[in-house]
């Protein structure tokens, strides 16, 4: 994953999620903090192949939903200083 980010936290901006396999961008990922948690949601699908895919493998409330809005990181707490 790459990152750029203007904030005092490093977790903290938009990422890049690149394709372990293949070493593609994939997706761009907007890390944010709120109530003092942090968490992620899609921001947008990279490869024109994946524009307007839907979340068909989950299988909770995400599923049949668009992929570009999912929060995929939920309710993280740090801990310590790293």
């Amino acid at each position: 994953m790459f990152f750029f980010t203007n904030q005092p936290d490093p977790y903290i901006g938009q990422w890049i999620s690149v394709d372990d396999e293949t070493g593609k961008e994939k997706s761009e990922i907007s890390l944010y903090e709120e109530g003092g948690k942090l968490y992620g949601r899609i921001y947008a699908l990279l490869l024109p192949e994946d524009q307007g895919k839907m979340c068909n493998e989950s299988k909770g409330s995400e599923k049949g939903k668009p992929i570009v809005g999912l929060v995929i990181v939920q309710c993280l707490i740090k801990k310590g200083e790293n």
